[in-house]
């Protein structure tokens, strides 16, 4: 790939993003991309995030110290939290990772790419912030329905678990805190690396599986994972990305799959939560066993659900201008 200056990219796209035609990957064009600047912006970023993971580090090694844990155990979630580690500092501490991460994103945005922040999210000249809080608020009302289904299926598997005080504390760390940790992921995998592999490929398919693999890849570490089985949760990861990158190139924007990673998040940290989940709180309901193969028809009708609800609300079947589109 190489490079293109402001003034080209109104006359003639260059030969790696002449077949593409989605608004949202052309945004890109407003800065370097050089193929070598997407290398080493990526392993930047996630160098940022890593960085970012020294606060938790350090407290759980504290923590481990005091109770008299080996090292192996730090690894080990689930015991830490069983031992008495704050399940709500546990999710901010790990939260600050992801809001590192952000930095990093727009860092490398803003002075490797020398492009707008904003370019990464939409081509459009502001936030949709219309659309954020429509698609939230459906998404949000989808996956509650569905658990209250499920909760009528079967009420002995919910426990109670209400605690006002700690649960006060969690509301303010998700509702202030968590859109960083959901955010990051968006403007990585659907932002960031879906563009570039689109300019890499010259299509914006190979880029939409690839961004969903790997998605799914980067939480194979997390505890549902190793309770339940690399195969077994592979697909609700990788589904759940190849949804939000369909939305974006969809969409031609990014405003909804921001507003769905976020409510679906939000929801599993305050509502409900599970043993052996990435997001074990002081949610107001625990579920005794969480049963991966039952709930994953349920999770993609609620998919589905979801992209039909979005065709209308959202116009997706109309035919615009990218100009029409960006102005909506």
């Amino acid at each position: 790939m190489e490079n293109l200056n402001q003034e080209t990219q109104h006359t003639e796209k260059p030969a790696y993003a002449r077949n593409i035609t989605n608004p949202f990957i052309l945004s890109a064009l407003a800065g370097d991309n050089s193929w070598y600047k997407y290398v080493g912006g990526a392993l930047l970023i996630i160098g940022f995030f890593l960085v970012g993971q020294t606060p938790l580090s350090i407290g759980l090694m504290v923590f481990a110290f005091m109770k008299g844990l080996d090292a192996e155990s730090m690894g080990d979630i689930g015991l830490i939290i069983s031992s008495g580690f704050d399940k709500n500092l546990f999710l901010f501490l790990n939260i600050v990772a992801f809001m590192i991460g952000v930095l990093g994103v727009w860092i490398v945005v803003k002075f490797f790419h020398k492009r707008p922040f904003l370019t990464l999210i939409t081509s459009a000249k502001k936030l949709n912030y219309k659309k954020l809080a429509l698609a939230f608020g459906i998404y949000l009302l989808l996956t509650a329905s569905i658990e209250m289904f499920m909760y009528f299926q079967s009420p002995d598997n919910y426990i109670l678990q209400f605690n006002a005080g700690r649960f006060a504390i969690l509301m303010l760390i998700t509702v202030f805190f968590m859109p960083f940790q959901t955010s990051f992921e968006e403007l990585y995998f659907r932002g960031y690396l879906m563009q570039g592999f689109s300019f890499l490929f010259r299509s914006t398919i190979p880029a939409l599986l690839i961004t969903a693999v790997l998605f799914a890849l980067v939480h194979s570490g997390n505890p549902e994972v190793k309770k339940y089985g690399f195969w077994v949760m592979f697909p609700y990861y990788c589904g759940f990305g190849l949804l939000l990158g369909f939305i974006t190139l969809k969409d031609k924007s990014m405003e909804i799959a921001l507003a769905v990673h976020a409510a679906n998040n939000m929801f599993s940290s305050m509502f409900l939560t599970f043993e052996g989940s990435a997001l074990e709180t002081d949610a107001i309901f625990r579920q005794k066993e969480m049963d991966p193969m039952t709930m994953m028809p349920y999770y993609f009708a609620s998919m589905f659900a979801f992209l039909l609800i979005c065709s209308f609300v959202f116009g997706w079947w109309e035919k615009s201008t990218p100009t029409e589109q960006n102005a909506a």
